[in-house]
Parts: C-alpha cells; structure tokens; sequence
C-alpha cells in the first residue's frame, strides 16, 4: 500500500500520465477520427516528448504509421499548434519542409510513412491515432 501511494506522490509531482497509443485502421476525416477517439477512448493522440512519439509509432504494430494525431494548427493564431484537448505543442517531429500550410488549408496534422510530421487538410481520409489514459 505504501509502495502504490509512493508511486502516485511521484506520478503526480513529474506529471507522468500512464496510458497508451490505439492505432485506429478505419479511415476517417481528422474530424471524425477526434469525434471516434473521444468518444471510444480519450482523444486523438498527443505527443509530450520523443519517448513519447517512439511509443506512438510503436502502436501501428505492422501497418503504416501513417494516421491523424490531435495536433491542430490555432484558428486564431496560425503560427501557433495546439493538442486537442491537452495544451500547446511543445515537441515536434516535423517532416523537411514542414509545416507549409500548402493552398491555405493544411490546419490539421498526421504522422507520414517515413514517421515524421505533415500538416494535411482536415478533409482528408486517413488512419488515426488515438490516446487512452489509464491512470
């Protein structure tokens, strides 16, 4: 008992979250995949720091990485990148070249084939991954 309330002291003092990544296989608008995410888990992935992403691409098993995450470019100050549901960005694993907003509309992100990141339009179909907080 001790050893369990120790480890929550810790937990909570270093801001650790004990949960895991869902790769999710059925194709969705990142829209729909956030909707899909909070509703069947917690919400679409988030990233804190390379451990983090290592776990995240650990969750695709033998597929293509390739998915939404819940990293959204801020409506109201595009030079800003905000997690849904978990803060601003304060680790980032971008392709080359990348963010670039290409036509004005790339306000959403996914993890590419080559595990870096690419900011997509929102209308897209692709894979998503979601978070699930255990503790």
């Amino acid at each position: 008992m001790a050893r369990a309330v120790v480890t929550l002291i810790l937990c909570v003092a270093f801001d650790v979250t004990i949960g895991k990544y869902v790769f999710i296989t059925q194709q969705k608008t990142w829209s729909e995949a956030q909707t899909y995410c909070r509703t069947s888990y917690t919400d679409l992935a988030y990233v804190k720091n390379e451990i983090d992403f290592g776990l995240l691409l650990t969750s695709s098993g033998q597929n293509s990485p390739k998915g939404w995450i819940g990293l959204y470019r801020d409506p109201y100050n595009p030079s800003i990148w905000r997690w849904s549901g978990a803060g601003l960005m304060t680790y980032s694993f971008w392709g080359s070249g990348q963010p670039n907003n290409y036509d004005g509309r790339q306000n959403r992100v996914c993890v590419q084939d080559d595990k870096t990141w690419n900011d997509q339009s929102e209308d897209l179909h692709f894979h998503s991954i979601a978070s699930k907080i255990l503790w």
